[in-house]
């Protein structure tokens, strides 16, 4: 029996290594997974910066569901990670609880075994003395004694030598009982002993399969949870997707309306130009008679029309991430919370004043020329309300109006700046001075 138990134990262990090993392998491979989804997901926390760029001009509804897209793909490779992870646990768990549980019930049919034999041990130690009492009764047995009976237990001279063989057989029986006797004990002892180590086994191996299996439950429900935030957010994905499909069109349209603004700036551009020359003689006058300039044109760099110097998105051209349509954001957006005042970059003539559909209230202002002989006007987007009108003079840093978010596709208050030189939209970095 014993030989049996060693051999199961073997297995045991070896089962044990083999599980061990594949478990350590396949932690390894979720650690890399995790690693690699934590770099996707910063990745992508990176970009949106970039994006945000992108999507500027872009109408508040298909920017936010742009944007939120974005962060739920941004959220997915880690919430696929925990899933995996969170699966393997559980896994893991299963297996070591059904282990525990086999382990357990292996214990349990040993202890049955062992008090069989123990039962068979007793019932060889009951006959063994059940020997025993029945030798005693029989030497108890007698009728008339003779002292040759009472020396050998026979009653005549005739039967001394088959008494005495008697005897001899009889203290070989009660030998050999006494022997059995002794050995049924020694089993009994062991076999108690043997009971007492398996049973003790028994409530531990109860208390580690309890655990386990709570464990593996906890493992379970850990990984319910993580299917459902791995399911919500692809639902979240599939309602974004049809959201920005949804937006496409009013973007296009936004888009549309946009290029017709540009070309309405441009056609009013033209307009002004005719009387380009009279205007640039009263602003020369103007500023010559304000001692601000001998010859009439401004020297130096535009004034910052913010008293905020951040720049929360830049000029250049832009791909729109949905409709991959080339855009040009065509001046900087400054970092100006709502209702601050914005001012002008320049002395001028204001030469607009209007509402734009994506720009909101704009101020449109012309400085005539700088010392280069450019022509300079400025442009100032998304106003909440203006503090100057049509044809008025302006003074350097003179407030022209309030920040704002007006327009289709302002997403929050700020200033959009926009510089024209000789007509024609520049980088107003280029001109801003410190």
């Amino acid at each position: 029996m014993m030989k049996r138990f060693r051999k199961l134990l073997v297995g045991v262990v070896v089962a044990i290594v083999v599980v061990q090993a594949s478990t350590y392998a396949a932690a390894d491979e979720l650690d890399n997974l995790r690693a690699q989804a934590e770099q996707e997901a910063a990745a992508k926390e990176s970009e949106r910066a970039v994006l945000e760029q992108h999507l500027e001009g872009t109408n508040a509804k298909l920017r936010a569901a742009v944007l939120a897209l974005h962060d739920v793909e941004a959220r997915l490779p880690v919430a696929r990670a925990e899933l995996a992870q969170a699966q393997a646990t559980t896994e893991t768990a299963q297996r070591d609880a059904a282990h525990i549980t086999g382990r357990l019930e292996q214990t349990r049919a040993e202890h049955e075994q062992v008090a069989a034999l123990r039962r068979e041990t007793t019932s060889e130690q009951q006959a063994a003395r059940a020997g025993m009492a029945a030798l005693a009764r029989q030497s108890l047995k007698g009728g008339d004694v003779t002292t040759l009976g009472i020396l050998t237990g026979a009653q005549s001279t005739s039967d001394f030598a088959a008494t005495t063989m008697a005897t001899a057989a009889v203290a070989r029986a009660r030998a050999r009982i006494i022997a059995t006797c002794q050995d049924a004990a020694a089993q009994a002892r062991n076999m108690e002993a043997r009971l007492e180590a398996i049973e003790l086994a028994i409530t531990g191996l109860q208390v580690e399969a309890d655990a386990a299996v709570e464990f593996a439950q906890a493992a379970e429900s850990e990984a319910a949870a993580q299917q459902v935030k791995v399911q919500t957010l692809h639902q979240q994905q599939t309602v974004l997707t049809a959201e920005i499909e949804a937006q496409r069109d009013a973007e296009l349209r936004e888009i549309e309306e946009n290029i017709a603004e540009q070309e309405a700036i441009a056609e009013l551009i033209k307009q002004l130009a005719a009387q380009q020359a009279e205007r640039d003689r009263v602003i020369a006058e103007r500023r010559r008679a304000a001692g601000l300039a001998e010859g009439g044109a401004f020297s130096g760099f535009l004034g910052w029309p913010t008293a905020d110097h951040t720049v929360t998105s830049s000029f250049g051209w832009r791909k729109h991430p949905t409709l991959k349509i080339n855009r040009l954001h065509g001046g900087v957006d400054l970092r100006a919370y709502c209702g601050v005042p914005i001012y002008a970059a320049q002395s001028g003539i204001v030469v607009e004043r209007a509402w734009y559909g994506t720009g909101g209230n704009t101020v449109f202002i012309d400085h005539g020329l700088n010392e280069a002989g450019q022509h300079v006007m400025t442009r100032y987007r998304h106003l909440s309300g203006y503090n100057v009108g049509l044809n008025d003079w302006v003074e350097l840093g003179q407030v022209i109006g309030k920040s704002g978010k007006t327009g289709g596709i302002s997403t929050g208050c700020h200033l959009h700046f926009e510089v024209y030189i000789d007509g024609e939209p520049v980088d107003p970095m280029a001109y801003l001075g410190g």
